[in-house]
Formats: C-alpha cells, sequence, structure tokens
C-alpha cells in the first residue's frame, strides 16, 4: 500500500467514524444504467434574472446542484419544478429539457450541472 492509499484509508475510515473535521452530506443517490464509453462533463451554468434556455436534450442523465437563486425547470413528461439553493435535481438521460428559466427578475441563477454523457458527443443538443 502507498502512501496515497493510505491517506485515503485513514480518511475514509475517519469519516464513516464520524471522527474527522471534514463534513460529507449525501444530497443525492441515482442508479446509472446503459452509458457506453460513459464521459463526465462538470458545468457552471448561470441564467441572468427572467433569462431561460431553449428545449433541449442531453446525451445521459443530468445531475444538478442550485448555487444560488431559483431554478424554474421542466423535462418532458413531468410538471415544472422549481429548485432553491442548497437542492439538487435528476433529469433522466434522452428526455427533452423543455424549460430551464429563472423565476427572479433581480437575481442570476447559478447551478452546478454534471452530465454524463458519451466520449466524442457534446453536452447538450438541440431538442
Amino acid at each position: 500500500m502507498n502512501r496515497r492509499e493510505l491517506f485515503y484509508g485513514m480518511l475514509f475510515a475517519s469519516l464513516a467514524e464520524g471522527q474527522s473535521p471534514v463534513k460529507v452530506k449525501s444530497l443525492l443517490e441515482q442508479k446509472i444504467d446503459n452509458i457506453t464509453d460513459p464521459f463526465v462533463f462538470m458545468q457552471l451554468v448561470e441564467i441572468g434574472p427572467g433569462l431561460q434556455s431553449g428545449a433541449h436534450r442531453h446525451p445521459g442523465p443530468v445531475f444538478g446542484y442550485i448555487l444560488e437563486g431559483e431554478l424554474l425547470t421542466q423535462v418532458e413528461g413531468s410538471a415544472p419544478t422549481t429548485y432553491k439553493a442548497g437542492q439538487v435535481f435528476y433529469e433522466p438521460a434522452g428526455h427533452i429539457h423543455m424549460q430551464a428559466k429563472n423565476p427572479s427578475k433581480t437575481v442570476t441563477t447559478r447551478f452546478l450541472a454534471v452530465v454524463i454523457g458519451k466520449q466524442g458527443q457534446p453536452p447538450v443538443s438541440a431538442g
């Protein structure tokens, strides 16, 4: 066992026992199926007050974490949902993302998006 493996082994053991100053809070756990040649995109998305994206889709599932503001989003087959700072969301692979809107007239929405895609393909395409 090298030094790095030993360090991470001790870190994770102390986290599991609750003895570490590092705090870990699980926000979302989601099973992912049928991804060949996976590729991960991590993106910081900012939407200005009152603005929204056009309809689009992603090649794989999307995991999001709202950093600031609110996000009104709707994926085909589901009702519109508003997420606030500190909340997470999940979008299934291949569904059309009908809207991603900032409902505020004064505050910019910022969120972290992790898109599981495929090597050689962009993380987003027109709906």
